[in-house]
Order: structure tokens, then C-alpha cells, then sequence
């Protein structure tokens, strides 16, 4: 069972994409954000449960019921309509559109639906799809860095939450209080990616967490709350910039690979979450060795920025051409 939820219980890649692809670029963020909540709230309800249910069968139960729920979502989510356009379900598409502008008490003008297009055709394969991606040296470089920041991310963030129940006081509190400072870490995220592009945030939330991350193990025994206010600022930072990560990498990749692209990254991510629940063993020879670890990776990961294009408020592309035009005077979108 541990195995299965590891392989296939990762909801999050599809979730942010369907939210992503239904939204207009204005209203991206504050959609995104809205829904990022709900992350923090489960992590704060876990601890509760793990207080209340310190048995861990009954734990699991407690967890893992909600999630029969997930069933019915069939029923109420609608499919993307931008990726139905990419496969050549025209018919499907529109009726999606007529369905939200009904619901939105909108009137939908049929000469609009009839203008939209996509240039993919719906009889290339998945694999010479996704060979096409692969073909384009921008694109396999932009996909390495996206490796970086994912796999540190996941690091990081998953590493600061587990080593976190070592610190003074009730671990159960303390684990709660994480998820907890991550609401600033998103609202700040909203704000950045409202006010400025992708590329800038990015490297200085990465640079931001590793220096708090770095400097905290050296921290005077005698100042315990200045340790933690230093900890807590790491973990606000690794959540900013692994949303940041999550955004930016849907945006970096065209509609027909993007979701396969994404779940790559976040396949590769697992080395950090799995690499991350070993890091309380490095405490053995110091303390202070999983955070300066951490530190030092979100370093790397705010270095290796300088190799994708800044992107915001841009059509999210649907071929390989139109990626690689993005951040740069050449535009080749289909509008729409």
C-alpha cells in the first residue's frame, strides 16, 4: 500500500494542470492561491488526527476515508477544454464552453468558438509527441532545470517538516505550526506573481531559504526562538518556491506534453521526498547537517534559474514552437 501511494497517489501534477488550463491568465493566481489553501489546512488537520489517533491503523483509517470522495469528482470536474482543442475533440470542447458560459450567465458568441483552433493534429501519437518535445534543445534544457527544482524542493520542504518534530516543544503543535506558515508563504507568493514575472522570485525564494537554512545550525544554543524564526522562515521560503516550481513548470512546456512533462518532473521530485525522511540521520554526526544540506541545494537550484526564459501573463502554448518562443521577442500563440 505504501508502494501504491508513492506510484499513483500523487493527485497534485493533473489537479494544477485542470486548474491551470481553466483559467484565464488574469485570473490564474488568485485561483492558484485559493487552492493552495487547502494544502495547508490538510497538513494542519493531519497533525490534529496524529494527536488525537497516535495509533497508527487508526491513523491511516482516519486519512485515508476522505478519499473514497474522489469518486464523485467525475461527476462534477469538467475536462480541459484547451486539451480537448489539442486531440481534436472540437464537438466536446464547445459544449464544455457553452455549459460554463450558461452557468456564468454569459452570452457565447458562435463565431468566437469557431475562430479557435490548434495546429496539433489529432492523429499524431503520444510517443512522436512527446519525441518532438524532446527534440527541441531549449525544451531538454528548460526540462533539467525543472529536475533541479523539483527534486530540491521536495527536499527541502518535505526535509524541514520531518526534522521539525526534533525541535523544542510538542511535536504535534510544531508539525501543525509548518503547514501553518505556509498560508504567509502562499499569500506572498500571490502578491510576487501578481506584481512580477516567474524567473526573479524563483531565485531569490531559493536564495532566501538556503541562507536561513544555512545559517540556523549556527545559531547560539542560548537563542533558541532566533533558531526557529530561522527555521520557520526556511519552511515559509520552500513553500513559496515550490509553488513558484509547480506554476512555472506548467508554463514552460506546450499543452500536449505539459501534463506529461510535469509528471515527469514530479516523478523525479520523489528522489527529494524519498532522500528526505533519511536526512534525520545525518543529526547523528551534527545537528545542524540536514539544514545546511538543505541550504546549500536550494542554492544550486537558485543558480540553475539563469537558464530558463521569464515568463508571466502569457498564453500558455500549445506546440513545441510556441514554448520556445516564450520570454522572447518572438511570439507564434494561438490566441484563444
Amino acid at each position: 500500500m505504501e508502494f501504491l501511494e508513492g506510484a499513483l497517489g500523487d493527485s497534485f501534477s493533473p489537479f494544477y494542470i485542470l486548474a491551470l488550463e481553466l483559467v484565464s491568465p488574469k485570473k490564474r493566481i488568485p485561483f492558484y492561491m485559493y487552492c493552495s489553501f487547502g494544502y495547508c489546512i490538510g497538513g494542519i488537520v493531519v497533525a490534529l488526527i496524529a494527536w488525537v489517533t497516535p495509533n497508527w491503523r487508526w491513523f491511516l483509517r482516519a486519512i485515508y476515508l476522505p478519499s473514497f470522495l474522489f469518486i464523485f469528482y467525475s461527476l462534477l470536474l469538467d475536462e480541459s477544454p484547451r486539451w480537448l482543442y489539442t486531440k481534436g475533440r472540437r464537438d466536446k470542447a464547445e459544449k464544455i464552453l457553452e455549459n460554463a458560459s450558461k452557468k456564468n450567465k454569459i452570452e457565447l458568441d458562435k463565431q468566437v468558438l469557431d475562430k479557435l483552433s490548434c495546429k496539433v493534429s489529432p492523429n499524431v501519437t503520444f510517443s512522436e509527441l512527446l519525441k518532438s518535445t524532446f527534440k527541441s534543445k531549449l525544451l531538454r534544457c528548460r526540462l533539467l532545470v525543472c529536475l533541479v527544482w523539483w527534486i530540491t524542493s521536495a527536499l527541502v520542504n518535505y526535509g524541514l517538516l520531518i526534522n521539525s518534530v526534533s525541535l523544542q516543544g510538542n511535536k504535534y503543535i510544531i508539525f501543525g505550526v509548518m503547514y501553518l506558515i505556509d498560508i504567509p508563504g502562499i499569500l506572498i507568493f500571490s502578491y510576487i506573481c501578481k506584481k512580477f514575472k516567474r524567473k526573479r522570485p524563483l531565485m531569490i525564494s531559493f536564495l532566501a531559504g538556503g541562507v536561513f537554512s544555512i545559517l540556523q545550525p549556527f545559531v547560539q544554543t542560548n537563542f533558541p526562538w532566533v533558531s526557529l524564526i530561522f527555521y520557520m522562515t526556511a519552511k515559509m521560503m520552500s513553500m513559496l518556491y515550490f509553488n513558484l516550481t509547480y506554476l512555472y513548470t506548467l508554463e514552460l512546456f506546450p499543452t500536449y506534453t505539459r501534463n506529461s512533462m510535469h509528471a515527469l518532473c514530479s516523478s523525479f521530485g520523489r528522489l527529494g521526498s524519498t532522500l528526505a525522511p533519511q536526512t534525520p540521520l545525518l543529526a547523528m554526526y551534527w545537528k545542524g547537517l540536514p539544514s545546511l544540506i538543505f541550504g546549500l541545494a536550494a542554492v544550486i537550484a537558485a543558480l540553475v534559474t539563469c537558464f530558463v526564459p521569464d515568463v508571466s501573463n502569457e498564453s500558455l502554448p500549445d506546440t513545441v514552437e510556441q514554448a520556445e518562443g516564450m520570454g522572447t521577442t518572438k511570439k507564434t500563440y494561438i490566441q484563444g
